[in-house]
Order: C-alpha cells, then sequence, then structure tokens
C-alpha cells in the first residue's frame, strides 16, 4: 500500500477505534453465507464466529459470550438466483481479510435493530501471533505504531487492558 499524506488520518487513529456499542473479542470463523435481501437491494454475507474471549463489551447486547456464536455482516457476496443466475458483488481476492478456519481479535460495532455486528478491525491470531491483517493495523505495525501486532494471544489481555484504559 502507497503511503500518501491521506495516510495522516491511519497514523493518528487509534490503533483501537472509540465506536458506538463496540466490542473487542477473539473468535474463531466458523462459516459463512451470502443473502439477498427480499427486496433484493442488496446483497451481504452473514460470518459465524464462535466466540473465545471478550474483552471490551459496550453493546449491551448480552450475546458476546465464550463459546458462543455471533453473527458478523460483510457487504457482498455470491448467491444464486432463482433462474440459474449466479449474482456476485463486492468479491475481488483480498490480500487482507477474514477467512474461514482462522481466529482473530476483532473491533465490531453491535447494531441491535439487526441483531448484527459491523466488521471495525481485525488481527489474524490463528498461530498464536498477532498479525495485521487490515491495512489500517498493517500500516500501524509497518511503521511502528502498533501495541498489538507480534504480540501472543496469551499477551492479548495486559495490552489491550493497557491501550482501553489509555484511550479513557
Amino acid at each position: 500500500m502507497a503511503v500518501n499524506s491521506g495516510d495522516d488520518d491511519y497514523a493518528m487513529a487509534p490503533e483501537i477505534k472509540e465506536v458506538q456499542n463496540r466490542v473487542i473479542l477473539t473468535g474463531a470463523f466458523t462459516g459463512h453465507r451470502s443473502v439477498l435481501s427480499a427486496s433484493e437491494f442488496s446483497l451481504y454475507t452473514e460470518v459465524t464466529l464462535r466466540v473465545d474471549e471478550v474483552f471490551d463489551d459496550q453493546s449491551s447486547s448480552g450475546h458476546p459470550f465464550r463459546n458462543r456464536d455471533i453473527t458478523l455482516l460483510l457487504s457482498g457476496g455470491t448467491v444464486t438466483l432463482r433462474s440459474g443466475r449466479i449474482l456476485s458483488h463486492n468479491t475481488p481476492p483480498r490480500r487482507l481479510f477474514l477467512e474461514p478456519d482462522h481466529k482473530y481479535l476483532l473491533v465490531l460495532s453491535y447494531h441491535s435493530d439487526g441483531d448484527f455486528y459491523q466488521y471495525l478491525d481485525d488481527w489474524d491470531i490463528s498461530d498464536g501471533t498477532v498479525r495485521a491483517n487490515t491495512y489500517r493495523t498493517e500500516y500501524a505495525a509497518r511503521s511502528g505504531r502498533s501495541h498489538l501486532s507480534g504480540l501472543t494471544v496469551e499477551q492479548l489481555g495486559p495490552a489491550l487492558d493497557t491501550l482501553l484504559h489509555q484511550s479513557k
């Protein structure tokens, strides 16, 4: 990714964004299905995450508990229409993105009106090491501004406690 003056937002933003109904957790990507809305106006993918640990829950949803599934909505997907035609939207291959059977540290925002979580940032923790998995988190890691990238999963709790208390 080329760095330009527009990347100043990356450099100045806190590593963990402060957003409404924020939830920070680790979880495994266990399933997904693409959905064409009833109005046929939108196409999205429901990702099922099995929660491992919850570090911060400002959502009041009562959902994110250890060993419980939550649903994350992502824009785009692929469906087969009744006519047999395949419809795809927003599905180009991506170097950094969520993948089935991987584990992640995720920053989400809960939306009670649809009972789903919106994806904001993530780090892949599949191999036990925290690795940036968005362009924003990768930029923070490359520029030496990340407090999370490179840590072991066991170090996440104390590191997140420090980060979350600094932002208050």
